[in-house]
């Protein structure tokens, strides 16, 4: 499926925009959701969600059927994370999100950082978190703001995801980010 452009163009324009914290997650999550939708195979199933115990939220689920979609998703259900801030993704968020995965049963989780990860590759960072979710049998695929922007159909979507999965077994997480 071929996307706006338009569409896209003014979401990614409209993502440094100052507001609340949920304000600006929610403008990434439109963003998403209107990409993850135009998978074949692929659907948001919920938005916003909380676990029975409301101790822990989900921005996005993604359900999918690996035969049709093309993900590299081993999960039915995938949780979404958004994070629209001008820093990146600290290793504290990479980890709340490998307990979201490990809370709900599951075993992949796709983290979606406007800023991309913090800290160096080899570092106590970010990175080094992922490689530990990783350890644990957690595969958290992370795109980025860059990315997003140079998505311009499904296909490209799918292909992003497909290379960051390689990445992500090939080298415990990841270097072009």
């Amino acid at each position: 499926m071929r996307y706006d452009s338009q569409f896209i163009d003014a979401c990614i324009k409209g993502l440094p925009l100052p507001g609340s914290t949920t304000a600006k997650g929610m403008r990434l999550q439109e963003l998403v959701d209107y990409v993850v939708g135009g998978l074949e195979g692929a659907r948001v199933y919920d938005r916003n969600t909380h676990n029975a115990a409301q101790s822990q939220e989900v921005d996005l689920w993604l359900q999918h059927d690996r035969r049709i979609s093309g993900l590299p998703f081993a999960d039915l259900l995938v949780p979404i994370e958004c994070k629209n801030e001008k820093t990146p993704a600290s290793s504290a968020e990479v980890s709340r999100l490998e307990t979201k995965v490990r809370d709900s049963g599951g075993s992949d989780g796709l983290l979606v950082a406007r800023s991309g990860l913090a800290g160096p590759t080899l570092d106590k960072s970010a990175h080094d978190a992922i490689h530990v979710a990783l350890s644990h049998g957690i595969r958290i695929i992370v795109i980025t703001g860059d990315d997003l922007n140079r998505i311009r159909d499904s296909s490209d979507l799918r292909d992003l995801l497909v290379v960051r999965y390689v990445e992500l077994r090939l080298e415990g997480t990841y270097r072009t980010i």
